[in-house]
């Protein structure tokens, strides 16, 4: 859980540094996933990519917060 907390504060300090940066924004979405509960790293990362759906850092962002919740089925199809 601390790494959690110190990857989201870095990744919050990315975002306001550059909110147009997708690494940074999936950075963000990963840690929240770890932070505030997985549910809320998706909400977030499938925000950006309803917003930007041709931008893959999102996508991969997903597919790596589904992996680490052996949510295996669910990572394949967001890279289909």
């Amino acid at each position: 859980a601390k790494d959690y907390r110190q990857s989201f504060q870095v990744a919050a300090r990315g975002i306001e540094l550059d909110r147009s940066n997708p690494k940074s924004q999936a950075l963000y979405a990963e840690a929240l996933a770890g932070v505030q509960g997985v549910q809320s790293g998706i909400d977030y990362i499938m925000g950006l990519i309803n917003t930007y759906p041709t931008e893959i850092t999102y996508r991969m962002s997903l597919a790596r917060i589904y992996r680490k919740e052996d949510r295996f089925f669910e990572a394949i199809e967001t890279l289909k």
